[in-house]
């Protein structure tokens, strides 16, 4: 009786906090922010840039990435992605995915203009039916006001 109740459990899908469940579908279909964090060398940009793909194709947004240092690179990749080089084309953002690559060193979240502006985007995200990844190895990245923003934590 307990093996039924306990295969019966893991069969089922996982609960986020507001009690809806979430599937694979939903978590690359729906506007959701996401943040990962790790350690250098952990594979954080393979699995943000997976991530991208899987957006991109299942929900048919246009992929972005921001201020990639080598965009040459993104021609190779089997999907198309353009590459971001300004706030203002963040804001603008709609019906798109954005990953941002070591995201601390374009973000100072502790300076309260950039902080504030980076809440804004992040507020306007699923109105303008846009996802956000983030991808850093500093924990601190991340800051109370801007936590409620990220619906999605890998760390």
């Amino acid at each position: 009786m307990k093996k039924d109740a306990l295969n019966a459990q893991l069969q089922e899908p996982k609960q986020w906090r507001k009690g809806k469940p979430m599937t694979e579908q939903k978590l690359f279909t729906e506007p959701n922010n996401f943040l990962i964090i790790g350690k250098k060398g952990s594979a954080k940009t393979a699995l943000g840039m997976k991530f991208l793909q899987d957006i991109n194709t299942l929900s048919n947004r246009k992929a972005y990435i921001f201020r990639y240092p080598k965009p040459e690179l993104l021609q190779k990749l089997p999907f198309d992605v353009k590459n971001l080089d300004s706030m203002k084309q963040l804001y603008n953002l709609t019906d798109g995915v954005c990953l941002i690559d070591e995201a601390h060193r374009h973000f100072n979240v502790l300076n309260k203009k950039i902080n504030e502006e980076l809440k804004e985007l992040l507020a306007n995200s699923r109105q303008n039916n846009a996802c956000f990844i983030f991808i850093t190895h500093n924990s601190y990245f991340i800051t109370r006001g801007l936590f409620s923003y990220i619906d999605v934590r890998i760390v």
